[in-house]
């Protein structure tokens, strides 16, 4: 399987990066920076996504997590953090539980609410369904989405790369639908709770929450999720305040200085636990 890959940096724990449904590993190019300076960073496309292999068939939450073990063998990688945005925090959930392999995990606005729990998967199909497949549309959905992110050329880039393009002017979807909707039954399917509480690593959730969305179902949804899985001992929740879904590219520096702290208290626990007992 040929992967779409960014490699940087140097150090332990490596993170690897995990977008989310529809996304391309480039969603993270604004974090990427403000990691690699203490720690070796791994982001990919997943299959059907980005510059990634498209196999016709295979996009269930285990086939994903399946090419997770490969690039970990590709790179050395043993015990990584595991670090994902939306779906890709369900992901990195699923694969944290199902391998036992990971240092830890970081679930960026993802793997919190349980899908199956608020809505049918006949609603799940219109609400979470892609948008049409048309260019023009999507990237105008993604652009209004990130109306309070400054238009750069890098973020230009980003949403770029969400596309195929075809003589620099006619774009499609890189995720067919078809497989959009099989990684869709898979998430909602997924029992997160239950997940998170079977967990034998420590987990750090940052929630979004936007500056119009108190009070908001989703936003209610999240609240009472991230209250009951609080309670877990292994499990830490922290709030981005007037932040939109998409953290990764409207609030880098917040979202690295978190992982970055999450990541010394690994390493603090396991130094802890490899020295010699006082007398």
């Amino acid at each position: 399987m040929r992967f779409g890959t960014t490699i940087a940096g140097v150090g332990e724990p490596t993170f690897i990066l995990l977008h989310g449904l529809g996304s391309t590993r480039r969603i993270w190019d604004l974090l990427v920076p403000l990691l690699k300076t203490e720690h070796k960073v791994i982001a990919f496309d997943l299959r059907g996504h980005g510059e990634s292999e498209k196999p016709e068939f295979g996009y269930a939450l285990e086939d994903l997590a399946a090419d997770i073990d490969e690039l970990m063998r590709r790179y050395g990688v043993t015990h990584p953090v595991l670090v994902g945005h939306s779906a890709g925090g369900n992901l990195a959930l699923h694969h944290a539980i199902t391998r036992r392999n990971a240092r830890g995990v970081v679930l960026v606005d993802g793997g919190l609410v349980e899908l199956h729990a608020h809505l049918s998967w006949e609603e799940a199909l219109v609400r979470l369904a892609p948008p049409p497949d048309d260019a023009y549309q999507i990237e105008k959905f993604v652009r209004e989405g990130w109306s309070e992110v400054p238009n750069t050329v890098q973020l230009a880039e980003i949403r770029r790369s969400l596309f195929e393009w075809d003589k620099g002017t006619d774009a499609r979807k890189r995720l067919t639908r078809d497989r959009h909707l099989e990684i869709l039954r898979s998430l909602w399917e997924q029992d997160v709770h239950a997940d998170l509480a079977s967990l034998t690593c420590p987990a750090l959730i940052v929630a979004c929450r936007p500056r119009d969305g108190t009070g908001s179902q989703w936003t209610v949804q999240k609240e009472l999720a991230a209250t009951r899985v609080g309670r877990l001992p292994h499990v830490r929740v922290s709030w981005l305040q007037d932040t939109m879904h998409d953290a990764p590219v409207q609030r880098p520096r917040e979202l690295a200085d978190a992982i970055l702290v999450f990541s010394e208290s690994l390493v603090a626990q396991q130094r802890t636990k490899l020295s010699p007992a006082r007398a």
